[in-house]
């Protein structure tokens, strides 16, 4: 490690912070190692555990790599010295949601299983022709942009938002000036934003009457259970690939963190990605 980097893993404890570089410098080198640092200095009660949570799987099984090795070296040092009580899981954020989606199912014994992309687009298509009538001068309701508009409900999904008022009002980064395969600006309180909130519901709902739901959709119901139940929180959250996440994914993060007077969650992000 060089200073800089040897100075952020071993920050004080701080509440939350965000370590922000462009990709190959050093970040989730960081973040392996502040996972050591906290083990060692920030879990001394039995209930401390640390969560190491990334967006991609082939990442995960190198930061696994790396942090068992740092495990292995340290570990003479560590029986010579304090042996911290604390645990270290180290998941994606995909795997994890799934975990507690699971438990919800086995508590509601509902039996959802997860769409395919086939699924969702013939959905799509079904919702874009129920609800065409309602809003006769939306041209944006066509099977022409069933991409872009399966895309907006995902995106709907993945902030949580519940009531068209929000979704009228809030920014569409993104969508401001349109782009490939998206047929007109987003414009706030408007027909159109109407129309794609209606659609929102309409898939949601006949996707759930076959018997599917989507991945964002899954990801709400995990929020939902961790909300309600508590399954185990963790002292430490690391969050690696910070940008990647969703609102909701955030959320859940947020459900599942344990605030003690030393606890910290760690973002690691790429700030030079939208």
């Amino acid at each position: 490690l060089n200073m800089e980097q040897r100075r952020i893993v071993e920050l004080e404890h701080s509440g939350h912070m965000m370590v922000k570089g462009v990709a190959g410098s050093g970040k989730t080198t960081v973040a392996i190692r502040r996972i050591s640092y906290l083990h060692q200095h920030y879990c001394h009660e039995e209930d401390d555990k640390i969560l190491f949570v990334t967006y991609n799987r082939t990442l995960l099984n190198y930061i696994k790599y790396q942090y068992k090795k740092i495990e292995d070296e340290e570990q003479e040092q560590l029986e010579v010295w304090f042996r911290p009580n604390g645990s270290v899981e180290i998941i994606t954020i995909d795997s994890l949601m799934y975990k507690y989606f699971q438990k919800y199912q086995q508590r509601t014994g509902n039996s959802y299983k997860i769409s395919t992309n086939a699924v969702e687009r013939s959905v799509i298509l079904k919702a874009i022709h129920l609800i065409q009538d309602q809003f006769p001068d939306c041209r944006i309701l066509s099977p022409k942009y069933c991409n872009f508009l399966l895309d907006e409900v995902t995106w709907i999904n993945a902030c949580n938002i519940t009531d068209e008022q929000t979704y009228q009002n809030i920014d569409r980064i993104g969508r401001a000036t349109g782009g490939s395969g998206t047929p007109q600006k987003l414009l706030k309180n408007s027909k159109v934003r109407a129309a794609i909130f209606a659609l929102m519901e309409t898939f949601n709902h006949l996707l759930k009457q076959q018997g599917h739901i989507t991945f964002k959709m899954m990801n709400l119901l995990a929020l939902k259970e961790a909300e309600e139940r508590n399954h185990g929180k963790y002292t430490h959250i690391i969050i690696d690939e910070g940008q990647d996440l969703t609102k909701v994914q955030l959320d859940f993060l947020k459900c599942i963190y344990q605030e003690k007077k030393y606890s910290s969650i760690m973002f690691v992000a790429d700030n030079t990605q939208s």
